[in-house]
């Protein structure tokens, strides 16, 4: 949010003509700083997914733009962030589950400041203390969502395990701002945030002005919310977004962050939202938004706010809480608006109250309190949490709780104090242990036990008094849609069982059963009702045929080219297909062609009893283009000789869309070939081989270090180690026909190779480095110039001086240019390096060598265009001077020129 005002003057005719195209109104929309009925149920069904699998990740995305040096100039987002790490923490070792963490910062582009760790007790200080260090990250440029949201789907989607059936994974991002772009005005702005980013509709606009920043911004908006758009993706992907905004008193408009998480006005998507969005008015809220997310299973009670006493412990000001012996554990989060104020804990029975004093040397403890032992973490001044168990003794548990902020000074008399309570009841409700049912459409289940059960998974008793319980069952359908099943089912009723039956109209194939327990403790405290989620597979009614493939997983489809699969299904029956729902798709495809030979009732395929067969399903896509294709097949499963009574079940399909690889040179060399005959095949032999060098134009990132090389191997300049870069550069898309680019700096171009069906190389253009790149790249061997991989990514390479590398030292200095997709893992950058590291010193060697053996002369220069490229634009070799030559007036140190792309320029 680094835009100034003149910016958004310019660009505001545009933005409300994307907005109201999208159905967005520009109109902001009320603070909410509590969760809604979505918010609540996604988390819940979050919190659900844990407790079934034991597994979550969850990827913290953080905004770094240079606004927040005025919204959270005391670093509130660090403190927050802290608490939900110690939350998450304290989750996974109450429920006995593993929750894996990253940490993402984001502006103009994302990075990865943590990579993916797990959190335990050992773990969590280090992971705070990254996360400290976004209290100096406050000079982005830009808020870019489309970028960060790209970005954070596709690492959470690598980090997915091949086993989980059933992913629990939430992405919580924080921003002050509204998605915003900007006009690269400088030189240096373009080489540093590139001059375009990849977004579908305007990947050409150069962003050099305020109003081509709002057509891509305008766009960057549209491919979000668009059908099957990043938002509908994201959904669609199982990950949950949790959106905290700081919205400066209400003056940001978060409408687009909100119908990204919760879509109130259906105007973000069409898929069912999955998401939590709340907005936090100033610094103190946002420390309680945070913490309401770090137990999902628990929603927290609403915020209790009051004010401070001054000097003493006052009545009028006090925050009151009940427990009983129902009630295992609290956690308690606080905020006051004024620094240094002391917190008096009094819990029942305790004649005197425990003070909570902040201490920056002692920011986590625990503190006695008559039978109890009280835990608490300060995040900063002003910000704290408490928890508590019930002793065994049961004694000072029970009745009323009093938390009163004072301030010893008696300065600050206007000062606020707000408390958030999460009870956590530690209570669900699951299909008793080794129960066999048979979950079929219009089947009668009878009584089906039920029991209770811990956050990890043990068996509960409840105490005496008990608290009140009602359980609802809910069967919840691969579409989403839910059927109840059960209401309001006391507890005395669960083991016996509960009578169930599945309606006829529900779809068969995977579901989940769906347990919502609602307590209520024996001193009346309402608490958050407490979800289980079961994945379970409803069959089709008795004398129905039966699919048991769950999803058609197609893979890569090559161009418009179809590709097909099979379902397997099993008799008796008649099944057929036809096309359904695309739910994710590119920009720039309009439908999925889903078709089969069995795709009515006529020509279905008619399987016994008791066999098996298999129906063929083909799947293409009308354009040639790159990206994901998600949606679902429709299969009708009917009884023998009766088509009318078909049943429907929907089948999930997957497939990656790719453009054929040189399609488009063969074709044409194989037309002028037969059109032209044989007495032109050296011009379509060279016209070939020209259209085959293309750069790709997938989204890039690129880092360019200081190193040096030699025998002591690959190291940084200062002679330590190299470390995988924390800032990546967007790579912008290629220009001049997808044949030239720049990475951080480095021109590149792309060279046509020796044979027809070679896709050739991406060679630098710079004329005052040589260099290597490794396998399968290398370099010229006329003018020294490294050549990457023309699919680049993945890549490394080192530019030196030709002087420098003619020289007789042991090791010399050269830049290492790193290149990666823009969704790569911390680790798959890890792997890059690390080829780095092991290949760079010999390959760098071997070009020292031949540049020492050339002699003064150096390395022959590729102007004018080598014959293997004849649509080269060059000049005359007399044109330039001799890089290895006696340097012309004017020449930079060392006998080069200086560049406009040198890379090792200060």
């Amino acid at each position: 949010m680094t835009r100034c005002a003149r910016s958004r003057l310019l660009a505001v005719g545009l933005l409300l003509l994307a907005l109201l195209a999208t159905g967005t109104l520009a109109g902001a929309r009320p603070a909410r700083a509590t969760p809604t009925a979505t918010g609540t149920q996604s988390l819940q069904d979050l919190g659900a997914c844990l407790a079934d699998t034991k597994h979550a990740d969850v990827l913290l995305l953080v905004d770094t733009s240079g606004s927040l040096r005025r919204t959270d100039p005391q670093h509130a987002r660090v403190a927050a962030a802290q608490l939900l790490l110690r939350r998450l923490t304290d989750t996974a070792a109450r429920t006995g589950s593993s929750i894996d963490v990253a940490v993402s910062g984001f502006a103009a582009t994302a990075d990865t400041t943590l990579d993916w760790t797990s959190l335990d007790a050992g773990s969590v200080g280090s992971a705070t203390s990254t996360v400290a260090g976004f209290a100096r990250r406050d000079d982005g440029f830009e808020t870019d969502y489309w970028t960060a949201l790209t970005a954070a789907r596709q690492r959470l989607v690598d980090h997915r395990s091949a086993a989980a059936g059933q992913p629990c994974q939430a992405l919580v991002l924080f921003t002050d701002g509204e998605y915003e772009l900007a006009a690269r005005d400088t030189a240096g702005q373009r080489q540093r945030y590139g001059e375009t980013k990849p977004v579908p509709g305007a990947a050409d606009v150069p962003i050099t002005s305020d109003d081509a920043a709002a057509r891509v911004a305008v766009a960057g908006r549209q491919d979000i919310c668009r059908a099957g758009g990043i938002a509908d993706q994201l959904r669609t992907d199982r990950i949950m977004v949790i959106a905290l905004g700081l919205s400066d008193g209400g003056q940001v408009d978060f409408g687009l962050l909100d119908g990204i998480a919760e879509n109130p006005t259906a105007d973000c998507g069409t898929a069912p939202p999955y998401g939590l969005f709340l907005d936090a008015a100033d610094v103190s809220d946002l420390v309680l938004a945070f913490d309401s997310v770090g137990d999902p299973a628990n929603p927290p009670q609403p915020v209790d706010q009051s004010g401070v006493c001054a000097l003493q412990v006052c009545p009028q000001f006090a925050h009151h809480f009940s427990l009983d012996a129902s009630i295992g554990s609290f956690h308690l989060a606080g905020t006051s608006s004024a620094p240094g104020i002391d917190v008096y804990v009094q819990p029942p029975g305790v004649p005197t109250p425990v003070v909570l004093r902040y201490d920056p040397t002692r920011l986590t403890g625990t503190l006695p309190a008559g039978d109890l032992t009280l835990r608490y973490d300060w995040f900063a001044d002003g910000a704290f949490s408490l928890d508590a168990d019930i002793p065994g003794s049961g004694a000072n548990w029970s009745g009323e709780w009093t938390v009163t902020f004072v301030d010893p000074t008696g300065q600050h008399p206007d000062a606020v104090s707000r408390i958030q309570l999460t009870i956590q009841a530690d209570l669900g409700a699951v299909v008793a242990p080794g129960t066999q049912v048979d979950w079929r459409v219009g089947e009668d289940l009878e009584a089906v036990p039920f029991a209770l059960v811990r956050a990890d998974g043990s068996p509960a008793a409840l105490g005496d008094p008990a608290p009140t319980l009602g359980l609802d069952v809910v069967l919840r359908s691969a579409d989403g849609t839910d059927t109840p099943l059960a209401g309001g089912v006391p507890a005395g009723q669960l083991l016996a069982g509960v009578p169930l039956s599945i309606p006829s109209g529900v779809q068969p194939g995977p579901a989940q059963l769906r347990t919502s327990l609602a307590i209520t403790t024996v001193s009346g405290q309402v608490l958050q009702p407490q979800v289980r989620s079961t994945p379970i597979t409803v069959a089709p009614p008795l004398g129905f045929p039966a699919t048991s493939t769950t999803t058609l997983r197609f893979g890569t489809l090559q161009g418009t080219e179809p590709a097909t699969r099979a379902l397997t299904v099993t008799g008796p029956g008649c099944v057929w297909v036809t096309g359904g729902a695309l739910q994710v798709h590119p920009a720039d495809v309009p439908r999925a062609d889903v078709s089969s030979p069995h795709d009515r009732a006529a020509d279905c395929v008619q399987v016994g009893q008791g066999g098996t067969a298999r129906l063929d399903v083909r799947l293409a896509s009308p354009v040639s283009t790159a990206g994901q294709l998600r949606g679902d097949v429709v299969v009708h499963l009917a009884p023998t000789g009766r088509p009318d009574r078909a049943v429907l079940a929907r089948v999930g399909y997957t497939a990656e869309l790719e453009r054929p690889a040189n399609g488009l040179v063969r074709a044409l060399a194989l037309a002028g070939a037969l059109l032209l005959g044989i007495g032109l095949p050296v011009l379509v032999f060279l016209l070939g081989r020209r259209l085959a060098a293309r750069l790709p134009d997938r989204a890039l990132q690129s880092a360019l270090l200081d190193v040096r090389v030699g025998a002591g191997g690959l190291v940084a300049a200062d002679g330590g180690p190299v470390a995988v870069p924390t800032r990546w550069d967007l790579v912008p898309p290629p220009a001049g026909g997808r044949r030239r680019t720049t990475l951080s700096g480095v021109p590149v171009r792309a060279r046509a190779g020796i044979r027809l069906s070679d896709a050739g190389t991406a060679e630098v253009s710079d004329e005052s480095t040589v260099g290597v790149s490794g396998a399968p790249g290398g370099r010229s061997g006329r003018s020294l110039r490294a050549q990457l991989p023309l699919s680049l990514h993945g890549s490394w390479t080192v530019l030196l001086f030709p002087a420098v590398a003619g020289s007789a030292d042991a090791d010399v200095p050269g830049r290492l240019l790193l290149v990666s997709d823009a969704g790569a893992t911390e680790a798959q950058r890890g792997q890059i390096l690390a080829r780095a590291r092991a290949e760079a010193p010999g390959a760098v060697d071997a070009l020292r060598a031949v540049v020492r053996s050339r002699g003064p002369d150096g390395p022959a220069d590729v102007q004018p265009p080598a014959p293997d490229d004849p649509f080269a634009a060059g000049r005359s070799p007399d044109a330039r001077p001799d890089p290895f030559g006696p340097a012309p007036a004017g020449a930079a140190p060392g006998g080069t020129q200086p560049h406009p792309y040198d890379p090792f320029r200060l």
